[in-house]
């Protein structure tokens, strides 16, 4: 548990960074556009199929892992404890099959990336697949946190979070 903590916490920190150099390279971009009328070159291609993707799903595991998700506990907050764990442990485990199913497929686009040497057309410097392997990468770590998370609801070690957040959800 602690290495997964660790490790999601660790994508999440990865994740701000790269917010941070987005964030810089897209600023220097409109700077560079409004002041000499011509752009950094690769922005929007290296957005698009680099930073975006660690942006949108690096942070999936940690939230996962944390019950920091948005979802509803209407349907379960009424119920007992067994079928709140329940229903827990089969949303978790669904959510950890469809995460390896786009393992899967995701796993086979970078590949496919990587043997076509697939990259940008207007900046053939920009390749497409590091962005790929990082989706593949935010996949494993979600599933992982999964994992870990149904391992916390079935042995009883989220009963606080699972009491926590009902609370909260009820004030």
């Amino acid at each position: 548990m602690r290495i997964i903590g660790k490790a999601t916490s660790a994508a999440a920190t990865v994740g701000g960074f790269i917010i941070m150099i987005m964030a810089l390279t897209i600023a220097v971009d409109v700077v560079l556009r409004f002041g000499l009328n011509r752009g950094l070159p690769g922005t929007l291609e290296l957005t698009e199929t680099v930073w975006m993707p660690i942006v949108a799903l690096i942070g999936l595991g940690y939230a996962h892992f944390r019950n920091e998700q948005i979802r509803v506990s209407l349907a379960i907050e009424g119920a007992s404890r067994g079928t709140q764990r329940v229903t827990l442990v089969i949303a978790d485990l669904t959510a950890g099959l469809i995460g390896a199913w786009m393992i899967v497929i995701t796993f086979g686009d970078f590949m496919h990336s990587v043997q076509v040497s697939e990259h940008s057309v207007a900046q053939p410097w920009v390749l497409a697949w590091p962005g790929r392997l990082m989706i593949v990468v935010a996949l494993i770590g979600y599933v992982a946190a999964t994992a870990a998370r149904t391992f916390q609801v079935i042995t009883g070690s989220a009963e606080t979070l699972i009491e926590n957040e009902l609370e909260l959800d009820r004030g």
